[in-house]
């Protein structure tokens, strides 16, 4: 009796978990780029200049790693995360494509002569 009970939680908690990363696929695939759409909808292209304060290699077990690299850029006092395949240096300036958002919320589109993915 009780190894019934215990498959049957173990089940249930298997199941929690499926309907859980379910829950995150959705939001990510489906409910936010709807919602960055919206909130950028009608932004005007701004273009500014950008100062990168950390990289980040994507590939850290390779010898020599490669694009995409996940910098940090300071614009206009805040960081953003950017994924480029523009290899930078920390300390740099570069130009900067952005948008911002009704939310407020800085989108970086380009940096350098680079699209952001």
């Amino acid at each position: 009796m009780r190894e019934n009970l215990k498959a049957i939680g173990t089940a249930a908690a298997a199941l929690a978990a499926v309907a859980v990363v379910g829950f995150v696929v959705v939001m990510n695939y489906l409910v936010l780029p709807q919602r960055m759409a919206a909130d950028l909808s009608g932004a005007p292209t701004r273009q500014g200049a950008g100062t990168v304060t950390s990289i980040s290699y994507q590939q850290a077990i390779r010898r020599q790693p490669g694009p995409p690299f996940l910098v940090l850029v300071r614009l206009n006092g805040r960081s953003e995360r950017v994924l480029t395949h523009t290899p930078l240096r920390v300390g740099q300036v570069v130009p900067i494509l952005y948008r911002v958002g009704k939310s407020g919320k800085t989108y970086i589109t380009q940096v350098g002569s680079s699209p952001v993915e």
